[in-house]
């Protein structure tokens, strides 16, 4: 009787360890996906830069030094740089499609639905 207690007692032991060190695989996370993209169209007719984002349109006044540079790889790409880096601290005035020339509407694209001048 004290071989089957003992024997009763080494299982339940082995069992308790083997139940301690065993743990469940961890949780696998998937990140989402996150995207954001700018897209830049020159109106040359009126000599404005145009920042698509989403469904906005943002109306860029270039200053005399970026309508030089605009038509160079280089200088297109200063402007972008700029634009990125001051969009969301910018001041502007949101104004409907019909007021805007038609070669902004155009540059802006079919999906724009809020248009604005950043000052």
């Amino acid at each position: 009787m004290a071989g089957l207690f003992s024997l009763c007692i080494v299982l339940s032991f082995t069992y308790l360890v083997n139940g301690e060190t065993t743990t469940p695989a961890p949780h696998q996370h998937h990140e989402h996906t996150e995207m954001e993209s700018f897209s830049f169209h020159y109106d040359g007719a009126s000599q404005l830069m145009l920042v698509m984002v989403d469904t906005k349109c943002y109306i860029w006044t270039l200053t005399h030094k970026q309508l030089q540079g605009v038509h160079t790889d280089d200088g297109l790409r200063a402007i972008e740089l700029k634009v990125l880096g001051d969009i969301k601290d910018a001041l502007y005035t949101v104004v409907p499609k019909v007021v805007l020339a038609s070669s902004i509407q155009h540059g802006c694209g079919r999906h724009a639905d809020s248009f604005y001048i950043v000052h």
